[in-house]
């Protein structure tokens, strides 16, 4: 069997720790003034992009023109004011500043104070994707505009109708993530001046990497999430719309055996597909002056 070659354990210096310490407050500091989140919003009417910016204690970007669209097509309005997560980030940044300087005192509780430190952008991210999903769901039923529920994702790219939704961390949330990386490990980026070298000893390598897999695992559950609300049914849209009106489809994929029982205009957006069960008829028309188009 193979001998593998690893580094001996040794607990940092006092200098390297309060070295950290100043450095995690750097991070504090970044994630306070830098964006959080930002998403963009591309359409043919809106070449250059409608933007939304989440900074810790704000929402910037262009609000005016995203709310009008809103209001046409059912969604809520972005109220600032109501994001109660706003109100308790200044908390949370003080609890990363305690949690980066106890490992001064105690520098073995400094992987639980990383771990504990991580948990505060993850949940931010939960938090907006929650956001996301509330603001595509329970859509104004009298709006102007009818299209189908949706949940945009926090990271990536998704449809929502016309628009094309790019969202991303912004540089705030990464300063939180490296606090997490510097509470538990960034000690061993700061040379130790006189320290001896360490002796060679064989031992197990993988406490670094359970914090890029957990983050690795929390974001495929967000694409997970949005996967398996992608394939969902019409039926309900066309049976809670009043006659005469316009349901606008976007792009997906949806269950067939639909059935029209009054006057509708059904208007797909860049070729959304619907699969039948291959028993009933895909769509069944039972209804004069109804237009299907666009599928």
């Amino acid at each position: 069997m193979g001998n593998k070659i690893f580094k001996t354990k040794k607990e940092p210096t006092l200098i390297q720790r309060i070295f950290s310490a100043v450095l995690v407050l750097g991070c504090v500091a970044a994630s306070w003034s830098l964006p959080l989140w930002h998403m963009k919003l591309i359409a043919p009417m809106y070449p250059q992009g409608l933007n939304m910016v989440a900074y810790g204690s704000e929402i910037k970007g262009d609000l005016y023109e995203l709310n009008i669209i809103n209001h046409y097509v059912g969604m809520k309005h972005i109220k600032p004011e109501e994001f109660s997560m706003m109100a308790l980030f200044p908390l949370g940044l003080a609890v990363i500043v305690i949690l980066g300087a106890i490992p001064i005192f105690l520098p073995k509780w400094r992987k639980l104070c990383a771990w504990l430190t991580l948990i505060f952008p993850i949940v931010i991210l939960a938090f907006i994707q929650y956001y996301l999903y509330e603001f595509g769901h329970g859509l104004n039923p009298d709006a102007p505009i009818k299209i189908p529920e949706f949940m945009p994702i926090a990271i990536g790219s998704s449809t929502i109708v016309n628009f094309t939704a790019h969202s991303m961390i912004g540089w705030g949330m990464g300063a939180l993530f490296l606090a997490a990386f510097i509470t538990g490990f960034g000690y061993r980026l700061i040379p130790t001046g006189l320290s001896p070298k360490p002796k060679i000893k064989l031992i197990p390598l993988q406490s670094t990497m359970k914090s890029s897999v957990t983050t690795g695992l929390f974001l495929l559950l967000i694409f997970w999430i949005n996967s398996s609300s992608a394939q969902n049914s019409l039926q309900p849209m066309i049976d809670a719309a009043k006659s005469g009106e316009t349901i606008i489809v976007p792009s997906g994929v949806y269950e067939g055996s639909l059935v029209i029982l009054k006057p509708l205009t059904l208007i797909g957006q860049n070729k959304p597909e619907i699969k039948g069960d291959r028993i009933h008829d895909v769509i069944s028309i039972k209804s004069s002056n109804v237009t299907v188009s666009g599928f």
